[in-house]
């Protein structure tokens, strides 16, 4: 522990500045890399493009719900994520300021453990409603909806946003097609 006391702390205005892809937790800079697969690409447009056609078809109901893809969320100073796709209700200038509705992670050989701990916990303290973490090598993705402040595995395709907006994503199916 006396190590990690030591570590420089890094602030919003350092990161501005980085080269690359990064996000930031409690100071401490995580790098985003190598850049992501072919089928981490594929699996990502697929489901956002899902995301985008039901929030189409809801307009009345989703109202100013957009679907986001690898945008900055920044909690605080020294906190920023960047989910590879989001769901965020809301009016936002630049980047995401407030907690997503749903809250995609796909995997890559390097981020399993940061996905499935670290953001894990922080998605949940921060009130991510739905977190979904989908796993390109075996095919596979696991869903959590926030109940009674913690996490519990969600086994349905229908996500309801921002109260009344109905997003239905069959992961599987489109796990089967990649």
């Amino acid at each position: 522990m006396e190590a990690a006391r030591n570590l420089p702390k890094y602030t919003y205005s350092d990161y501005a500045q980085w080269v690359g892809d990064w996000e930031m937790i409690d100071g401490i800079p995580y790098a985003m890399s190598p850049s992501p697969t072919q089928k981490h690409q594929r699996i990502s447009l697929a489901i956002a493009s899902e995301i985008l056609i039901a929030i189409r078809k809801q307009k009345d109901e989703c109202g100013d719900c957009v679907v986001q893809q690898d945008v900055d969320w920044i909690l605080n100073d020294d906190t920023i994520f960047r989910p590879d796709l989001s769901i965020v209700c809301g009016k936002s200038e630049d980047y995401i300021r407030s907690a997503p509705q749903l809250i995609i992670e796909i995997l890559s050989p390097s981020s399993g453990y940061h996905d499935r701990i670290v953001k894990y916990e922080v998605y949940q303290a921060q009130g991510v409603f739905y977190y979904i973490i989908v796993d390109p090598l075996s095919n596979s993705y696991v869903s959590y909806a926030l109940r009674d402040g913690k996490y519990e595995e969600y086994n349905s395709n229908e996500f309801l946003i921002h109260g009344q907006c109905s997003i239905e994503i069959d992961i599987a199916d489109i796990l089967r097609d990649i």
